[in-house]
């Protein structure tokens, strides 16, 4: 029996499909959502996405030919189709478990001054609380080779209080550092896809399924970068 292994840049547990990607020579393994991440924001500078710890340009060819060739991989996505034909009080939600979905009341921002990242400060009304009521900051620290870099995301109330974020922050220079904001994406609640209740009452999982249009495997997220030029464009204002 495999061993549980942690991301090392989101410390979610990786899946079949995180471990089957192997996106650098080096060894360095970070899962699915990570590398999608790393490959948008190069994207959005005109810069090869590159290897966290050796910086190694990633192949992104190599990356989405991955997906092709593992059976394994071949057969999570088969299933998924098929448990979406079936009854979900038979089937249950365990389907869901390898879905994130876009979650439009969430602000992801990347490229944020470490001195500036604090969950606390970043709430107050001189930062992001003027764009709306927050119900959670939560800050991520990253290091690079232009220094280390904070991302950021912001949980509000009303979804449109994150556009509104969206609109304000996204291309913006801060402190001498470029900030890119987007949409993020949420994962299902582990109690929901249990069919048991959340006993969490901070929980900011999700307890309801998503609409199709936002909703993306780990499969389809790599497949879907191979096809167009920037899956960014998912998360936007669209």
């Amino acid at each position: 029996m495999e061993e549980d292994l942690d991301c090392p840049l989101c410390m979610e547990e990786m899946d079949i499909t995180d471990r089957h990607l192997k996106p650098c020579h080096c060894g360095y393994q970070i899962c699915v959502w990570c590398w999608h991440q790393v490959m948008e924001n190069a994207a959005k500078e005109n810069t090869e996405g590159r290897c966290p710890a050796c910086r190694t340009p990633y192949d992104k060819d190599k990356v989405v030919g991955t997906r092709l060739s593992c059976s394994e991989l071949e057969f999570t996505a088969s299933k998924r189709k098929s448990h979406k034909a079936k009854s979900k009080t038979q089937e249950g939600r365990k389907h869901l478990s390898n879905v994130r979905v876009v979650q439009r009341n969430l602000v992801y921002i990347v490229g944020f001054p470490v001195n500036f990242a604090d969950e606390e400060m970043l709430e107050r009304r001189d930062f992001f609380g003027q764009y709306g009521k927050i119900l959670k900051v939560a800050v991520s620290r990253q290091h690079s080779h232009n220094g280390p870099t904070a991302s950021v995301y912001v949980t509000f109330v009303r979804d449109d209080d994150a556009v509104k974020c969206i609109n304000a922050i996204d291309g913006c220079i801060f402190e001498g550092k470029l900030l890119r904001a987007c949409f993020g994406t949420n994962k299902y609640c582990n109690s929901w896809l249990k069919n048991l209740p959340c006993n969490n009452p901070d929980c900011l999982y999700l307890h309801d399924e998503g609409p199709d249009e936002d909703s993306y495997t780990k499969e389809e997220m790599i497949a879907k970068y191979g096809k167009y030029v920037s899956i960014l464009t998912i998360f936007r204002l669209h």
